[in-house]
Order: C-alpha cells, then structure tokens, then sequence
C-alpha cells in the first residue's frame, strides 16, 4: 500500500506543474495589437464635453477580434497638472457610414483607466498615456469601424482633455480621422485641410467569443481537481489506518 501510494505521489508531482500550466494557458487568451498608431509628439485637439468636442479614429479589421484594452497619447490644456480622480473616459465603437462615424455598436462610460506622465511634451504640455481597460470585450467581425474617445473633465475646472496625434498604421490604419462638435458625437466630419491621424493602440483577442475558459482549460482543471481529491482521499485513508 505504501509503495502504490508513492507511486501516485511520483505522478502527481510529475504531472502537477505541466498542467497547471496548460491550465493557466488555457485560461488565459493572447492579446495582440490590431491597431498600433504610435505619437508623434506634433499636435493635440481636444477630445472633452468642455468644449464641446468628440474625436474618433477609423481602422479596418479581416478577422473576428474581441477588443480588450485601448491605450491612447494626450495632454491636459490649462494648466498641463491633471486631477486623476476627475478623468472621465467614454468609448464608443461605431460602424462606418460613407467615410465617417456611423450608428454606435457599443458605448462604455467611465472607462478604468491608469494614466502616467511619459517625461515628452506636446505644444508645452506634459504628454500623458492612458491605458483603458474594456470593462465588457467588445467583438468586431471584418470591416471598417470607428472609435470615439472622449474625457470629460467637468470635475477639472483648470484642464480640458486633447487626444494627440500618432502615425497612421500602415496595416490596419486608415488615413484621416473624424471632428463633432456633439458630445457623443453625431453630424461628423473629417478635416478638409490635411489628413489627421490620432495616436492609439487597441489589443484584442482573435476569438469570435468572449474569453472566459478554454474548453482544454476546463478539462484540464478538472482532471486536476481528480488527480487532487484522490490523491487527498488516500492519504486520508493512509492516516487512518
């Protein structure tokens, strides 16, 4: 009996970490960029019921992606110092109508978000990075689509939020981006004088649904909490006798 119950020590140390660790890859779905627009530190144009104005950028997508995480560039018009606890982001994907922000597909108010200064300057400012977290994935089939992001600052009497300009993607990037002068935005429109491209990164998933847990993630923890409770129930048994 002693020796069966090495035997199956051997084995559940031989078998706990690989699938533990097939468990978390399981839980766990990769992220990749699909938009990547980095800044280049030349402009800003205010994206804040302040004033009132909305921006939204436009990229296109050839597979189904649940967006997860957005990370943007921008700046702080007044006195440059934020108030962290005033940000209040808002994002709303929209579908594409002739070249501009169409019907809302999904909106999400006050977006987590951690903010940090990035040491560079836009226009004087102190450029800052935002990282919003989706609080829902947001999925995407192919196609064109729009994002509007805008930061009311309402709470901030000293700021008003500017989104900065980046570099458009040349994979997924679409050249231009589009103005309201509505918060949300409605009655579109593009800039007429030169094309205007927003610093922005989006990551998503590559799955057509929402991540929670892998079918092997699933299997795989459960013949773990088997491998467990017999191993467990043994050695009870052992201690009894």
């Amino acid at each position: 009996m002693v020796k069966k119950e090495r035997h199956l020590s051997h084995i559940m140390q031989f078998l706990f970490f690989p699938l533990i660790l097939v468990a978390l890859l399981g839980l766990t779905a990769c992220e990749t960029a699909i938009l990547n627009q980095p800044p280049n530190q030349s402009n800003s144009y205010p994206s804040d019921p302040g004033i009132p104005q909305s921006l939204a950028e436009n990229f296109v997508l050839n597979s189904t992606v649940n967006v997860t995480r957005i990370t943007i560039w921008g700046v702080y018009i007044g006195t440059g110092t934020p108030t962290p606890s005033t940000d209040n982001f808002t994002v709303i994907f929209h579908a594409d109508s002739s070249g501009l922000p169409g019907i809302p597909i999904s909106t999400q108010n006050n977006v987590p978000v951690i903010s940090q200064a990035t040491g560079g300057t836009v226009g004087g400012s102190p450029e800052y990075i935002f990282y919003l977290t989706l609080m829902t994935p947001v999925t995407l089939t192919p196609g064109t689509y729009w994002v509007e992001i805008y930061n009311d600052t309402t709470a901030d009497t000293n700021n008003i939020f500017a989104w900065e300009t980046g570099t458009v993607d040349p994979t997924n990037g679409i050249s231009n981006c589009a103005f309201s002068s509505t918060v949300p935005g409605s009655g579109w429109f593009a800039p007429a004088a030169a094309p205007i491209d927003l610093a922005i990164q989006i990551m998503a998933t590559g799955s057509t649904s929402i991540p929670t847990m892998t079918e092997w993630g699933m299997i795989v923890f459960m013949l773990l909490a088997g491998l467990g409770s017999i191993y467990y129930l043994r050695r009870q048994k052992r201690a009894n006798n």
